[in-house]
């Protein structure tokens, strides 16, 4: 608890550092009314109160490092940090059975968003040059079996009495787990606006397990970090619609069972459903 509550004052710190930079060189005449020591007090009253309440959700004994993209414009460094982007790489490289990521794009329809999600879809799985088509010229119609992209929705009423409408989730909070033992929690998207530092400022934190836990990959025995492990199991849980007792389910991530079985089948038959009520997706939406 006291090590969470530490990491979130350096990165309270690290973020008016980045603010006060940031009016300094735009010339912001507007007074930035910042007490990091104020926003520290309010952090403990708010953390405790969050931790009370989680239930498979973990804090556990780890290794945290904060990283940003940052530069002389946004933080008054002498040279631009690009430290995020190069624990994404570092990480999945080194990554032995899994990489998941959570990430989210504002879909507002502005002309900027649009052009970033031309560029994704693009990167993704549209020309010569995407990861669909180099990872198919090497596994042919296995490609699936590796890696799969998915989009959260969710329905409700937006007032009493209204019509149900649906809605993509916007995910501002970016997390990547790896192998249940390492996971990267922050602000930056996977584009070069959020990762170069010479853009936009963003902070994130890397956190490495080191109370490990009895699990299973692959069918195998695994020792996985007990937060990591907890955390994708929560997000999990919540995303697949799973109760208390079904989250055996999904302890194996890279099994058939969770992967194609529960995670596969139920993408599927949720894109059904929306697409019969909502009308929502286009063809080739997954």
């Amino acid at each position: 608890m006291e090590s969470c509550l530490e990491m979130g004052k350096h990165i309270i710190v690290s973020k008016a550092q980045s603010w006060s930079g940031g009016k300094h060189k735009t010339g912001d005449m507007v007074a930035l009314q910042m007490n990091p020591d104020k926003l520290v007090r309010v952090l403990h009253v708010v953390a405790r109160a969050f931790i009370s309440e989680m239930v498979i959700f973990t804090v556990a004994n780890a290794l945290y490092c904060v990283i940003r993209s940052v530069s002389q414009w946004s933080a008054g460094t002498s040279r631009t940090e690009e430290s995020i982007h190069i624990a994404y790489c570092s990480l999945i490289e080194k990554a032995e059975h899994f990489v998941y990521i959570e990430g989210g794009l504002d879909d507002s329809g502005a002309a900027s968003v649009r052009a970033i999600m031309h560029w994704q879809y693009r990167t993704i799985c549209r020309g010569q040059n995407s990861i669909f088509h180099n990872l198919y010229d090497l596994l042919g119609s296995k490609v699936h079996d590796y890696i799969s992209f998915y989009g959260l929705r969710s329905y409700g009423k937006l007032f009493d009495g209204g019509p149900v409408a649906t809605s993509q989730v916007y995910v501002h909070s970016k997390i990547m787990i790896v192998d249940d033992c390492i996971a990267l929690i922050g602000s930056a998207n996977i584009n070069d606006r959020s990762l170069l530092g010479s853009r936009d400022s963003e902070i994130a934190i890397v956190i490495e397990d080191k109370e490990l836990i009895n699990s299973y990959m692959g069918g195998q025995p695994w020792k996985a970090g007990k937060f990591c492990w907890s955390l994708r199991l929560s997000l999990w849980s919540e995303h697949l619609g799973l109760r208390p007792g079904q989250i055996n389910q999904i302890v194996d991530p890279v099994s058939d069972s969770t992967y194609k079985d529960t995670w596969m089948g139920t993408a599927k038959t949720n894109t059904t459903i929306y697409q019969d009520v909502f009308s929502c997706l286009t063809p080739t939406t997954s």
